[in-house]
């Protein structure tokens, strides 16, 4: 069973999360890899973890009342085509549903 979960923490290792933007070729994210755990950490992020093992996660940059920029949505190789993504992108954009405008960031 997927479990989805808003943390400010990392459920997991920060291994397991590079490893994750390194199982979909997000290699810019690898060039500096303690800039994208910081970077993490500075965000809102929306955690997908099954038996604790992350699967995805989604990314948001936002004042949290007039924009929401979604940087990041990764599902593992594993769960993709699972609708993990869409999930995250539903239960992200319900969190903040009540900001005035969503950009999504499509450029890795």
């Amino acid at each position: 069973m997927i479990t989805y979960s808003f943390t400010k923490t990392a459920p997991v290792a920060d291994q397991e999360i590079l490893d994750l933007y390194r199982s979909v070729d997000w290699s810019a994210y690898l060039q500096h890899p303690q800039n994208t755990l910081d970077a993490l950490a500075n965000s809102t992020v929306l955690w997908a973890t099954v038996d604790d093992h992350l699967v995805g996660l989604i990314r948001g940059v936002t004042d949290g009342h007039t924009i929401l920029y979604i940087q990041d949505l990764l599902v593992g190789p594993a769960y993709q085509k699972k609708h993990v993504g869409t999930t995250l992108m539903k239960k992200m954009l319900d969190h903040y549903q009540n900001v005035g405008q969503t950009v999504l960031i499509t450029d890795p």
